[in-house]
């Protein structure tokens, strides 16, 4: 198969997702179909970006810019759903009289998820979701003579260099920079069906991603004390365990990067 050909079959298996997960949204409060999503998109996004030569300027660049309108509206959602999961999960294994210390945090949430999910649904309804569709049901490819596996090889290049930055006392600035890299990685690989790279470019996501996670849930944490002040002291103490695990997954995300780097092709 050339690259044309995976490219064309990978734009219309992202836009069958992407409009099987609207639906999902518009008519359940089902989490897992706002992240498939965002998957869908961020797939779209990365090949567009990534494989340029592939694609008529033009009509990337529209596509590129109404892809661009959904991040904003559907990022806050899925953060929301995310930190939540994340608030209950930690939260179940509290006391009886710290579960209901933090039972006025989730009911704040609740409202805030509501305005999210209300922003999300009008983009959806928005021409704009229409168009896109439109245009992703038609992809306006163009014959190139760059291979599509030297895309695959630049992504993992840039991989390295953001990797090359990190050590132990790096900025949390630059281990998200790495997840960004490793999910371009990821993605272009799925496009070329390259498994082996799939799976650990994935596995370096997670780290990466468990990191990020951490990061932004205790940013949340301390707002939530702020926002909640009877909740303060337990959510002081999820401060502290959210802490713990960003030690723990910067440990194990130089492992996860010999691992696709040993999987991925020379670059």
């Amino acid at each position: 198969m050339t690259g044309r050909e995976r490219l064309t079959a990978f734009v219309a298996a992202q836009r069958e997702d992407l409009l099987r997960a609207a639906e999902q949204v518009r008519l359940s409060e089902d989490i897992e179909a706002v992240h498939d999503f965002r998957v869908a998109t961020r797939r779209l996004r990365t090949v567009l970006r990534s494989a340029p030569a592939f694609f008529e300027a033009e009509w990337a660049d529209r596509v590129q810019a109404e892809l661009d309108r959904l991040g904003p509206a559907f990022g806050p959602l899925r953060d929301f759903d995310v930190f939540v999961e994340r608030l209950r999960e930690d939260a179940s294994t509290l006391d009886d009289d710290d579960r209901a210390a933090l039972e006025p945090v989730f009911e704040l949430l609740a409202k805030d998820r509501g305005a999210a999910r209300a922003a999300a649904l009008a983009e959806l309804d928005a021409p704009v979701f229409a168009q896109l569709t439109e245009a992703l049901a038609a992809p306006a490819l163009v014959d190139t003579d760059e291979p599509l596996d030297a895309v695959e090889v630049r992504e993992v290049r840039r991989l390295r260099k953001a990797m090359d930055q990190i050590d132990r006392n790096a900025p949390d600035e630059l281990l998200h920079r790495a997840r960004i890299r490793a999910k371009r990685v990821r993605y272009v690989a799925e496009a070329l069906e390259d498994d082996r790279v799939v799976k650990r470019a994935k596995e370096l996501q997670d780290v990466a991603g468990e990191h990020q996670d951490a990061v932004v849930a205790e940013e949340k944490l301390r707002v939530l004390a702020e926002r909640v002040p009877t909740a303060a002291f337990q959510l002081g103490r999820l401060v502290e365990r959210e802490h713990e695990r960003r030690s723990e997954s910067r440990s194990g995300l130089r492992r996860a990067w010999k691992r696709l780097a040993k999987a991925a092709p020379a670059s």
